[in-house]
């Protein structure tokens, strides 16, 4: 009797209520809508299928062979909100699966679906080394790619926190000016694409640098 709750893995519920807002429904859904949902993904409409996993997350005895099943059949169907929400549950603990395999999922969410959100975890898992082989170049020059052309502020956050990292700890391999530089330009672009934290990260990145110019 295993069960699963959207609501109780760090981030997951967000994506059922992004979910929710997407397809303008409230949740769980309503008798008269079950049936409906459940046929539209019986069609092969990837959406249904991962709107019906995410109501089947809102019943707390559910179980979680029912939740995992219509969440991968969202995915598999082209719904990348499917392959996150799988990934997410997995690693929150409420659904089976290894870190490896959650991380399958963000990855296909990227590489098949063109998810911006998909590829911007794909970037942060594989710098960290969560369930894949910590690679901070590859990730790094992922990230960069989601920043720029999915105009994603935390993509750029990240990388630039990422850059002023590596030229810490004496791993950047540019000098130090092009690694100002190009810290700067991130934080800016993640406070043009909206990141509270971007902007505030580049007040504070700003005043760092005028430190270290001669006077």
């Amino acid at each position: 009797s295993t069960s699963a709750r959207c609501d109780r893995g760090a981030g997951v519920m967000q994506d059922g209520k992004d979910a929710q807002k997407v397809l303008e429904v409230q949740l769980p859904l309503p008798e008269a809508e079950i049936g409906r949902v459940r046929r539209q993904c019986e069609l092969g409409e990837g959406q249904m299928c991962t709107l019906f996993g995410v109501h089947l997350c809102s019943n707390p005895v559910q179980k979680v062979n029912r939740i995992s099943k219509f969440l991968r059949l969202g995915c598999k169907a082209g719904d990348a909100n499917g392959c996150l929400l799988l990934s997410q549950l997995m690693f929150a603990g409420r659904l089976p699966g290894s870190p490896s395999k959650a991380f399958s999922h963000v990855e296909d969410s990227c590489t098949r679906l063109s998810s911006i959100e998909g590829c911007f975890r794909t970037a942060m898992m594989r710098v960290a080394g969560v369930g894949t082989e910590a690679d901070v170049n590859v990730g790094l020059r992922q990230m960069m790619v989601v920043c720029e052309q999915g105009s994603h502020g935390e993509a750029c956050l990240h990388s630039g926190r990422i850059i002023e990292r590596l030229q810490q700890h004496d791993m950047w391999g540019g000098s130090a000016e092009e690694g100002h530089k190009l810290t700067e330009q991130l934080l800016a672009k993640s406070c043009e694409f909206g990141s509270q934290d971007g902007c505030e990260e580049l007040e504070k990145f700003r005043k760092r640098i005028a430190t270290l110019s001669p006077p």
